[in-house]
């Protein structure tokens, strides 16, 4: 299973704040700001925002287009609260061992010291890579949003997500989606870190 070690962003969580306290439609403003920008600019972006090679990018069709589905998954759970999870979405499932077959649960505590294997059935989807989205809904704040390999097991993909610094209590939320231009979603779910004086 390949570690994830999370850059801190500590920008990402004022620009969330900001927008959420704005009349305007973020929609509209990200909009605005892409539509500003030419091609070349905008994949220069998108290979910062998510950590991605730019090289990767050249291939892409319509930059624009994955430029606003990029901004609307990123923005989406700074501006709202967490809803109900959608019958058709797949669920993701932790816990501290790999390999692990059975589903313990949608929401589950952790000491945050330990690294958490994420995981969702090969039935949902089936390529080797995923785009991710780790958010801490307090706050809110973005721990990773980028593309990441999985691992099959026999039922289950799974990846392990490890962070450099240990995260402060709080609920989690790990979203992933195709790793493609359309960024169609396919498993989402909760955890949560506890805090020392809960234990």
């Amino acid at each position: 299973t390949q570690p994830i070690s999370p850059a801190p962003r500590p920008d990402q969580e004022n620009a969330g704040r900001s927008l959420a306290e704005s009349a305007e439609n973020p929609g509209e403003i990200f909009g605005a700001v892409i539509d500003a920008l030419r091609d070349d600019e905008i994949l220069a972006v998108l290979a910062t925002a998510t950590d991605m090679n730019p090289e990767e990018l050249r291939g892409v069709r319509d930059p624009r287009a994955l430029a606003r589905r990029m901004s609307q998954i990123a923005v989406g759970d700074l501006l709202r609260k967490p809803g109900e999870h959608p019958p058709n979405l797949g669920r993701v499932y932790f816990s501290e061992q790999r390999g692990r077959q059975e589903a313990d649960g949608e929401v589950t505590a952790f000491s945050g010291k330990e690294p958490i294997i994420a995981r969702f059935a090969n039935d949902d989807y089936r390529d080797g890579r995923v785009f991710m989205k780790w958010t801490r809904t307090e706050g809110p704040e973005i721990v990773l949003f980028r593309p990441f390999p999985v691992k099959f097991t026999s039922h289950y993909s799974e990846i392990e997500l490890r962070s450099e610094s240990e995260l402060p209590p709080g609920r989690y939320k790990v979203a992933f989606y195709s790793d493609d231009e359309r960024m169609q979603p396919v498993a989402s779910g909760h955890y949560f870190i506890a805090s020392e004086e809960s234990d």
